[in-house]
C-alpha cells in the first residue's frame, strides 16, 4: 500500500482526504519578502497593552513629583 492508494481505506476516511489533503500553491520569492516586510512592521509597533502600561507608569511619576513638591511646600511653609 503506497501513497494515493485507497484500496482497503474507510469511506469516511477518503472523503476528508479529499476535502483537506490538497496540493500547495506556488510561492514566489517578492510575497514571501512583502510578508516577512508586513510582520516586521506590525513586531515592531508596541501592543496596546504595553503603550497603556507606559501611561500610566507617567501618570505615577507625575503624580508623585507633583504630591512630593507639595509636601515640601508645606514642610517651607509651616
Amino acid at each position: 500500500m503506497g501513497y494515493g492508494d485507497i484500496d482497503g481505506l474507510p469511506k469516511w476516511f477518503i472523503e476528508e482526504e479529499k476535502q483537506h489533503c490538497r496540493a500547495s500553491l506556488p510561492v514566489t520569492k517578492e510575497l514571501v519578502e512583502r510578508y516577512k516586510a508586513k510582520m516586521k512592521e506590525i513586531n515592531q509597533r508596541p501592543t496596546k497593552k504595553v503603550a497603556e502600561a507606559k501611561g500610566r507608569k507617567k501618570r505615577r511619576v507625575s503624580l508623585f513629583i507633583f504630591s512630593s513638591d507639595f509636601f515640601e511646600l508645606l514642610i517651607v511653609f509651616f
